[in-house]
């Protein structure tokens, strides 16, 4: 029951995050391809313009 349950969050953090729009998102730090990866608990956030900062 508890892994059904944790299925039905991140189903649901990632219908939360999927509705909004890419201004609401980047004013909350997130790009939208790191959607999957936030629903679903990743603690590696890959972010593509870090690696470019000097």
């Amino acid at each position: 029951m508890e892994a059904y349950l944790a299925r039905r969050a991140h189903h649901r953090a990632l219908r939360n995050l999927s509705e909004l729009d890419d201004y609401l998102l980047k004013d909350i730090g997130v790009a939208r391809c790191e959607i999957d990866s936030l629903a679903y608990g990743s603690s590696e956030r890959k972010r593509g313009h870090e690696h470019d900062m000097g």
